[in-house]
């Protein structure tokens, strides 16, 4: 892990102050909101501290319905977020067209 993305990990521990975004919870984990498997970047934009009963057995069970919303929380935060921007550039292809997310 890179500095830089040791830093976008931190600064997102920071913004949850250590508790789910979502239910308030903990433990936590981080969660890239577009995979890293899919190209996803890690970029506090893209990531968000999960309470870990529900990482792995609801968000990622449902990817087609939590992308969007939680696209949409980060956008409340960060502003505009144009989804090409969360994802590296002319390395990866995606699994996933924009139309199954």
């Amino acid at each position: 892990m890179t500095t830089k993305e040791r830093n976008e990990y931190k600064a997102v521990l920071k913004r949850s102050g250590g508790v789910c975004e979502i239910t308030g919870k903990q433990p936590i984990s981080i969660h890239h909101i577009i995979y890293r498997s899919h190209g996803g970047i890690t970029d506090r934009r893209n990531m968000i501290a999960v309470w870990t009963g529900m990482h792995i057995p609801v968000i990622h069970a449902d990817e087609k319905y939590w992308v969007p919303v939680l696209l949409d929380m980060m956008r409340g935060i960060y502003g505009i977020i144009d989804r090409q921007d969360l994802k590296k550039k002319n390395k990866w292809t995606s699994v996933f067209t924009e139309e199954e997310l």
